[in-house]
């Protein structure tokens, strides 16, 4: 047999096996219509089964991460000893004062179980403490939705906001870096919570989906500081991750960062036009900057300095724009501060493969420039 008709044959093969796996969820199905979630899972492993994982960008970095299926909830038969109603998901608890229509709890627990899985693909790339020390078991993190904003503010919401990640030893000093000496514990991280009201993400007060698509963006990135939870890492790279991967879109089966990396690109592309990339302010300055000032610049609208933007396109410049260089330096940034290397001499192995601090923020102004986004930051 010659080498193509061989290559044919193989070809046809391959279409049979996909078309019987097609098949397969059809006659898999009968029987499970009292559960179509059950049956949506079932139909999506063996869809799963027949396709080909996305390829890698060049660098080795994720290009797609698939998302999962259609997660397993339970739901608690009677309210918990705090008044909550609690439904559980393969790594979530999620609790609310009301009992959410079936709608609107399957749609925030499919969000937050594909936050669990993105996050979980980006810890098999780099340290991510939380994500690498807990395969094999369940993280049963928490999350609390809320009718009100008023009960959001007294639940510890901040003002200005509409969600926010909450941990008892996320305490952080002057200079935007949490202590040193807080070590990552299994009991430290059951003291935290995504708090989000019930407005933010798209639900009426009753509980139900109101016309508005739910926020995937807000509810992403208070999950990413959830999973992506550090023992001391600076206020920029903890907005950083939570900004980029909530920026990544969930479409076609998959969490797509190359879109994200697109649409961080179109808002920097933005920011740059009304001048809130114009900073007073270096790069390293920027990587040492104190909350109160990230938060001050980056939450108002009226101050020109974007930082929630400037946070996100540092991320896409070390994981998309600079090959193995940038990947590898943010592995190296993230591993000491993992193992508690103080921030300044973090942030040299973070720019010793560009020469220094005023190399690398060169680096990152001209790989900008290529997108025609012009930054200016202090020399």
């Amino acid at each position: 047999m010659s080498n193509c008709r061989l290559f044919s044959f193989l070809l046809l093969g391959l279409s049979v096996c996909r078309a019987a796996l097609a098949e397969q969820a059809v006659n898999l199905l009968p029987g499970e219509e009292s559960n179509p979630r059950r049956a949506a899972r079932m139909a999506y492993e063996l869809q799963l089964a027949a396709t080909a994982p996305p390829a890698p960008s060049p660098n080795g970095w994720l290009s797609k991460v698939p998302l999962p299926p259609p997660a397993d909830i339970t739901r608690l038969p009677v309210p918990d000893a705090n008044g909550e109603y609690v439904c559980i998901t393969p790594h979530y608890r999620i609790t609310c004062p009301l009992r959410l229509e079936d709608e609107a709890i399957c749609k925030v627990a499919d969000i937050f179980e594909a936050t669990y899985t993105a996050n979980l693909a980006i810890g098999e790339k780099l340290p991510v403490p939380r994500m690498n020390r807990r395969q094999g078991s369940t993280p049963d993190m928490h999350v609390r939705l809320v009718p009100t904003m008023e009960e959001y503010h007294r639940l510890g919401g901040v003002r200005g906001s509409s969600g926010v990640y909450q941990s008892s030893r996320l305490i952080y000093s002057d200079n935007g870096i949490a202590p040193e000496n807080q070590p990552c514990t299994e009991k430290t991280l059951k003291q935290d919570t995504v708090l989000v009201s019930f407005s933010a993400i798209g639900l009426n007060a009753d509980g139900s989906l109101n016309a508005h698509p739910v926020n995937t963006h807000l509810l992403v990135h208070e999950g990413t500081h959830q999973c992506f939870i550090y023992n001391n890492l600076p206020i920029w790279a903890n907005e950083g991750w939570a900004e980029y991967v909530g920026a990544s879109p969930h479409v076609d089966g998959a969490v797509d960062f190359e879109k994200g990396f697109a649409l961080i690109s179109a808002r920097a592309r933005r920011s740059a036009a009304a001048g809130r990339l114009d900073c007073s302010f270096s790069l390293e300055e920027f990587f040492t900057m104190s909350k109160g000032k990230m938060y001050a610049l980056g939450l108002h609208s009226s101050v020109d300095t974007d930082t929630y933007a400037l946070s996100a396109m540092t991320m896409a410049f070390f994981l998309h724009m600079d090959g193995t260089r940038g990947l590898e330096a943010m592995r190296n940034y993230l591993q000491a501060r993992v193992n508690c290397v103080p921030n300044e001499r973090a942030l040299a192995m973070l720019s010793a493969p560009y020469g220094g601090m005023a190399a690398l923020q060169c680096a990152f102004v001209s790989a900008w420039e290529t997108r025609h986004i012009k930054i200016k930051m202090k020399e």
